[in-house]
């Protein structure tokens, strides 16, 4: 990610403003990286106003035009055109979305960061497919993180699990913050552009980046015995914030997420993201199977036969539901 002003940048700084990078948002409000300088900035009403789909006009990594009003206030004036978002549905209320409204997590991303912790919290792959739609849809290069390799308490169970997502062509590293195995790796991944860190609370995202970055000292806890999930953590970054790394690029750490619903993906179009389903669909006897029980489906031979592991199928299904139970 660049911000550096180039000419265009300069003749509206003569007029008044000057581009930025939003580094956090918050009600009303933002954070934007002016060249360095963190000026807080209000956010001009006809943005605030705007009927853009999203609940928060402005975000996370945008790109925006800012007048300055003191010595380290502003207010942002324009949001420059997106590369692409991040986003999820809105919900209100808990467990109620709206189908016309999204929240942006964070824009103009380059890269996508999954993160599991092999154990505390255990590893949740339908949650890692969840993710990797969503980088799929938005064009995002991806990787995925396993983390807390040291906890590792059956090498076969492992290897067969990573190896599934190995096969598959997704680019895969192995962390762990009490080893330093793969920190050294990490850090060259994230020295160029902007990354989100995507995966659930406890499974080390913010450990990461301060094995990588100390002196950011981001706050951890410890995963919590209670919750929904047996050995869940408990949120440790409320908000989503872009954090600049000396060694280079920069970093969403986005608060943990239980379920990331895949706004906008009807449940017969899942299997479409599918990389290694996708080129059985037309074996299916009816052009409306759904890939769940009907006989004659392309998929489920290619489950039975080998082609399409288990466990990506079993995550299949599992989102396929809860897409479902959301268009009810």
């Amino acid at each position: 990610m660049n911000i550096n002003t180039d000419g265009h940048d300069i003749e509206r700084e003569k007029t008044g403003t000057i581009q930025g990078l939003v580094i956090e948002a918050v009600s009303g409000m933002c954070r934007v990286d002016l060249n360095g300088k963190i000026f807080l900035c209000d956010i001009r009403g006809t943005i605030k106003d705007s009927d853009s789909g999203y609940i928060n006009p402005v975000a996370v990594g945008d790109h925006v035009l800012v007048s300055r009003v003191g010595l380290d206030r502003g207010i942002v004036e324009e949001v420059l055109p997106r590369q692409n978002v991040l986003a999820r549905p809105y919900s209100p209320d808990q467990g109620k979305f709206l189908e016309d409204l999204q929240q942006i997590i964070v824009a103009n991303v380059d890269r996508l960061l999954i993160v599991a912790s092999w154990r505390e919290p255990y590893i949740w792959p339908a949650m890692i497919d969840r993710y990797l739609i969503a980088a799929s849809r938005n064009n995002l290069r991806v990787v995925i993180c396993i983390n807390k390799t040291d906890l590792i308490d059956d090498l076969k169970d492992y290897q067969e699990l990573v190896g599934i997502y190995k096969q598959l062509g997704y680019d895969l590293i192995e962390t762990s913050i009490v080893t330093k195995d793969g920190i050294e790796d990490l850090r060259v991944i994230l020295k160029d552009g902007l990354t989100v860190l995507a995966g659930l609370s406890g499974v080390g995202k913010s450990s990461l980046l301060t094995s990588i970055q100390p002196s950011l000292n981001l706050k951890t806890r410890k995963v919590s015995e209670r919750g929904l999930f047996t050995g869940q953590g408990r949120h440790t970054t409320t908000r989503s914030s872009l954090i600049k790394l000396v060694s280079g690029g920069w970093v969403v750490d986005t608060p943990g997420v239980r379920s990331f619903a895949l706004a906008g993906i009807q449940p017969r179009e899942l299997a479409n993201w599918y990389p290694e389903m996708f080129p059985y669909i037309k074996d299916c006897n009816f052009s409306n199977c759904t890939h769940i029980d009907e006989s004659g489906c392309g998929i489920l031979n290619a489950v039975q036969n080998g082609s399409v592991s288990n466990l990506r199928y079993k995550n299949y299904t599992q989102i396929f539901d809860e897409l479902t139970a959301l268009t009810q």
